[in-house]
């Protein structure tokens, strides 16, 4: 008879079904997101580098503002000190140890969240809340580098949104987008990102041990297909207040 263990993920003195974790010599699993809260009227998009996230946002931006309807919309890194720090080490400008990156996003991450006027306040205030990227970046960029345990240690606090859109694209046909950019980040390249997507796909399957509500868009397709399916989902969501 195989003996076994409980195993509580991130909280240990709550007792969590979800995160009973059956443990043997031949197989452990960990469930990253079992204990997470959600955090709602918040949504992230994520992807590799040219899935066209930052696209997506400014014309998801745009048909809000159409239909006059409230939100605001963010990004990671931001445009605050530690961000503008890791947006340099992402250029190849100043040289990081990965941990320490690792850290950086950590850093930034939370005064974004729990800033003046961070997104954590916006939403409990009724705000809808759009960001270009968020932790699953870590774990999937930064977990390719230094393992994805160690990067959720280091993020494990923070809330989950409420809705997720994963913009799904093949590292070979992102790769022929972001060339096209004058400058490349230290990422952008083809080796990396299929490493990237590959943790990303971990993440997927992790997430099915959460609440949070996840799409995944095929961004193969061209931009404006894109963007009618996006507006197509939030449109009928009671997340958007039509």
């Amino acid at each position: 008879m195989i003996p076994i263990e409980l195993y509580l993920i991130d909280r240990p003195n709550i007792f969590n079904y979800k995160c009973i974790i059956a443990h043997s010599k031949r197989k452990r699993r960990h469930l990253l997101f079992c204990n997470s809260k959600i955090l709602n009227g918040f949504i992230v998009f994520e992807g590799l580098d040219g899935a066209g996230t930052s696209t997506q946002l400014k014309l998801l931006e745009k048909k809000l503002k159409l239909h006059e309807i409230s939100a605001r919309t963010t990004y990671e890194p931001t445009n605050g000190a530690i961000g503008k720090l890791i947006r340099n080490i992402l250029s190849g400008k100043e040289p990081m140890e990965k941990s320490s990156l690792a850290r950086l996003f950590s850093a930034d991450r939370n005064e974004h969240l729990y800033g003046r006027n961070g997104i954590q306040e916006l939403c409990e205030s009724g705000e809808l809340v759009i960001c270009d990227r968020y932790l699953f970046s870590s774990l999937a960029y930064q977990g390719a580098d230094i393992g994805m345990e160690k990067v959720y240690t280091l993020n494990a606090g923070f809330p989950l949104p409420e809705i997720l859109f994963f913009f799904d694209v093949d590292p070979r046909s992102g790769e022929k987008r972001y060339r096209k950019r004058k400058r490349l980040e230290i990422y952008e390249n083809r080796n990396s990102q299929e490493k990237v997507r590959t943790h990303y796909y971990k993440l997927l399957k992790e997430l099915e041990t959460s609440n949070v509500q996840l799409h995944i868009i095929n961004s193969e397709k061209n931009i404006e297909e894109i963007s009618r399916e996006l507006w197509s989902i939030l449109s009928a969501h009671p997340i958007v207040k039509m």
